[in-house]
């Protein structure tokens, strides 16, 4: 079996991912773009594998609020980031 292999590469950069990807300009319009393309009408469900820190998500759910959204990722501290900031997004 292969060792697991962390977000970014190395865990040390798992903190930075959100930064890191916006970086290099992988933002929230490319984001709605991915969500929008979906045609995602209420009700239905969507399924994110490897969700990292959740952000695809937190913009489904925020053009779709009727939608129901789950992430999904092997790295165990980058889904506590991303449970933590769709705490923080749902709090707003």
């Amino acid at each position: 079996m292969k060792k697991f292999i962390p977000a970014m590469t190395y865990e040390f950069l798992t903190p930075y991912y959100d930064f890191i990807l916006n970086l290099i300009g992988f933002r929230y319009k490319q984001r709605e773009k991915i969500i929008r393309l979906l045609a995602l009408k209420n009700g239905e469900k969507l399924l994110d594998v490897g969700c990292g820190t959740g952000s695809l998500l937190i913009v489904a759910k925020k053009l779709h609020p009727q939608i129901t959204a789950v992430g999904i990722d092997i790295d165990e501290k980058i889904l506590k980031i991303a449970k933590n900031k769709t705490i923080k997004k749902t709090l707003k």
